[in-house]
């Protein structure tokens, strides 16, 4: 009997691969996940596209690429996506991008910007969705796809990357507010951008009805100046909010998670969170509206975890989370058992064999 030749393992020439480990682990953890099974993965640069051998080129986010800034600025980047593309299919490669977004968010050259990317989308071998509710989002906007070169495999957990879940009070003390652990702690987390509407989440709190046992923090950088002073403008006369306008390093994110009872994500419009992610990760709840991948998020993980509403956020809303928390054993563990790496690297490689195949 004949032994089958050994199989070459895959090479992933990865954009980012693990050089924004720092201000999001996603794909250091994805990358490292896939070495695990077996493949080879490569940081993208403009050498290694030339040089290196590789079989996959995945993008990521090609969407912020493109959006430079000025749109000379733009295109000349767009003519860079282009000419990788087509280094990519000389070199008998794939291209595939996992589309985290459909376009960038609050640009002003997006509506250029988005008929490049539908026709990036049908450029590349494969397209990979975080959820199904994503899939069908994209083509309500960029039109049908061909789906044989489509995979849903969803966003994987951060618990690899951080201690179990600190208590309260010791969480508080660390951040210094050890005086408000009998406080219901709600937490808004992540980049403040305007589409995550964080002013209604500010405006609901402010008209509570029990200013004394409750605490909103804020935590998270604002990159645009504008909507930077607008948030300090909201929060500046509120006792009851604290913001830690800044970039959270590592080390302290475990802090304002063991803190909180539940994350409060009031998003205008979103494809997939990475925030409700990470907040399940450490057995925090999450408030979400019902749109984009979250109900779908909800079905993985239940309805403890994951409480949807929809339209705005009010002040009834957050009584009714706040009501629930006071219920809840912060013990409650959170099953993410979908969203573990290893089933999501070996959901990838499947995927990246049979693209590398046709």
């Amino acid at each position: 009997m004949t032994t089958p030749p050994p199989v070459k393992p895959l090479h992933i020439l990865a954009w980012p691969a693990y050089s924004n480990k720092m201000h999001n682990p996603y794909n250091f953890l994805l990358c490292s996940a896939l070495e695990s099974s077996g493949c080879k993965v490569v940081e993208f640069s403009y050498q290694n596209l030339l040089r290196k051998p590789f079989n996959i080129l995945h993008y990521h986010w090609p969407d912020s690429f493109v959006a430079g800034g000025s749109l000379p600025k733009t295109i000349r980047r767009m003519m860079i996506l282009i000419a990788i593309l087509i280094i990519t299919r000389l070199k008998g490669a794939r291209s595939v991008w996992t589309v985290h977004n459909l376009m960038p968010h609050d640009n002003p050259n997006s509506k250029f910007i988005l008929s490049f990317l539908k026709l990036f989308a049908r450029a590349c071998d494969g397209l990979i969705f975080l959820s199904n509710s994503s899939l069908k989002e994209c083509e309500a906007v960029y039109g049908t796809l061909n789906h044989s070169k489509i995979a849903i495999i969803p966003h994987g957990h951060y618990r690899d990357m951080y201690p179990s879940r600190l208590t309260k009070e010791s969480a508080l003390s660390q951040l210094g507010l050890g005086e408000h652990a009998h406080k219901t702690i709600l937490l808004f987390f992540g980049k403040i951008r305007s589409y995550k509407n964080v002013e209604a989440l500010i405006n609901s709190f402010q008209e509570l009805k029990r200013p004394n046992d409750v605490l909103l923090l804020i935590a998270g950088s604002a990159e645009n100046p504008t909507y930077k002073e607008k948030i300090h403008n909201l929060v500046q006369d509120s006792p009851s909010i604290l913001l830690h306008e800044k970039f959270i390093p590592d080390e302290d994110i475990p802090l304002f998670f063991g803190a909180a009872d539940v994350a409060v994500l009031p998003y205008k419009h979103i494809l997939n969170s990475g925030s409700a992610i990470l907040s399940l990760g450490f057995d925090c709840p999450v408030l979400v509206p019902s749109i984009g991948s979250m109900p779908e998020l909800q079905k993985d993980v239940g309805t403890d975890a994951v409480h949807l509403y929809d339209g705005e956020l009010s002040p009834e809303k957050l009584e009714d989370m706040i009501s629930y928390c006071t219920k809840r054993s912060r013990d409650q563990p959170i099953s993410l058992e979908r969203y573990d790496w290893p089933v999501i690297a070996n959901q990838l490689v499947s995927f990246f064999t049979r693209l590398n195949k046709k």
